[in-house]
């Protein structure tokens, strides 16, 4: 790590430390600090272990979706700041599109007068939807297309996607054919491909918006990047995800499957290995990354330790190792993490927690530190959960996409 990178990590810890004070302050005398000599290194910033004042959260709510035959079922939703974006199944000998975008307005809660009308995506009819996601201004998704078996990759400005065609941006080619992850961040779009030459190898491909005419450019004529992490044999990509600067591969390996995180640098076309179970023996249960404000180093969560931890690390040249991160929360059982992905500033995630005699259950912000009492039926349907701000939506019991605000 140069010398500048140093700094910021010293800076970021510093600022750690403030919010946790911060924090204690702030919600004192219902916090806690718990503290144990096998899960806190020296150098780490003590966990702390919030008891706040529960707040409320709205009933949970169906998501608008349009009148069939047969009841519609969904697979996927998720929220970016004020846009809510969700797939329905096909329905067997009805036509009706596959991909759904709902506006819930400036004051960012669902069913209010400033609501927009449900819409949906131009060129989604009938087709299956493999994989979405969305970031500020595109969605992105992977469907099937005709002739079957050949998929592809298509993005539309968030602005324009129920009124225009959307652009390709890959199909299968002479080298390689789609496969099934998909991850966007700002500009930068990755997912996961076949090499026809050994189709038992998975490679990451991306691109850069910004960079559309040219080498890296994400339309479809331009020549992307690939990047080949050298899998080893039965080893199988779990989760793709991105930040602008740096891509994120957790892979498990057949039979005993143990994990390993690769950190991609997409400036310098290069890849490390920063976590690996043989190794480092705590298993990653879960992970987020998000770049804060453009900077030149992600914060990336982490549920690990048989959901007993949530860490996070500072990712400024893709190589840090994974014993470099601070642990945040310790000895609870959280069943989840999510951030927010439009945050602007640290610590903006959200979790699932319950306790151990299976009496209580609760979801958990970090920034600003808010706890809500859910009962258990709720709890275990927003295991699917995507949240920005005070927002949160999931799968529902009945397969459908469903709405929570808490205040």
């Amino acid at each position: 790590m140069d010398k500048g990178n140093f700094l910021v990590v010293i800076l970021i810890l510093v600022t750690i430390t403030i919010f946790f004070a911060f924090v204690e302050a702030k919600v004192a005398p219902k916090m806690v600090q718990q503290t144990s000599p096998n899960l806190i290194s020296t150098n780490s910033p003590i966990p702390i272990n919030p008891i706040l004042p529960d707040k409320s959260c709205s009933a949970m709510q169906n998501l608008p979706v349009p009148q069939a035959p047969s009841p519609q079922m969904s697979s996927n939703v998720r929220i970016f700041d004020n846009l809510l974006v969700y797939d329905l199944l096909q329905q067997q000998s009805y036509s009706q599109p596959s991909l759904f975008i709902l506006d819930i307005g400036a004051d960012g809660i669902f069913s209010t007068p400033d609501d927009k009308p449900l819409q949906s995506v131009f060129d989604s009819l009938d087709t299956r939807i493999i994989d979405f996601d969305l970031s500020g201004e595109n969605l992105v998704w992977i469907r099937d297309a005709n002739p079957w078996p050949f998929a592809e990759l298509r993005m539309c400005g968030l602005d324009a996607c129920a009124s225009n065609a959307s652009e390709l941006i890959f199909t299968k080619d002479n080298m390689y054919d789609l496969e099934s992850k998909l991850t966007i961040s700002g500009s930068r779009i990755a997912w996961t491909v076949h090499d026809l030459v050994n189709p038992t190898v998975t490679k990451i491909m991306f691109c850069d918006i910004t960079k559309n005419g040219a080498n890296g450019g994400c339309l479809a004529t331009d020549k992307k990047q690939v990047m080949d992490l050298s899998l080893q044999l039965n080893e199988y990509i779990n989760e793709l995800r991105t930040t602008e600067k740096f891509g994120y591969v957790l892979t498990k390996t057949y039979p005993l499957m143990p994990v390993k995180l690769y950190i991609i640098d997409y400036d310098k076309l290069t890849f490390s290995v920063y976590y690996d179970e043989q190794i480092d023996k705590e298993k990653i249960v879960d992970f987020h990354p998000v770049n804060l404000q453009q900077q030149n180093y992600d914060a990336m969560y982490i549920l690990e330790n048989n959901n007993s931890v949530v860490s996070v690390a500072i990712i400024t040249d893709g190589k840090e190792r994974f014993s470099n991160r601070g642990r945040i929360l310790a000895n609870k059982i959280i069943d989840s993490i999510v951030i927010d992905r439009n945050g602007k500033s640290m610590f903006e995630f959200a979790y699932r927690e319950r306790d151990s005699n299976g009496s209580n259950y609760y979801i958990k912000k970090m920034s600003p530190p808010k706890s809500y009492t859910l009962d258990k039926s709720y709890y275990q349907q927003m295991g699917m959960m995507s949240y920005s701000k005070n927002s949160f939506v999931t799968i529902n019991q009945n397969s459908l996409p469903a709405y929570m605000h808490c205040f």
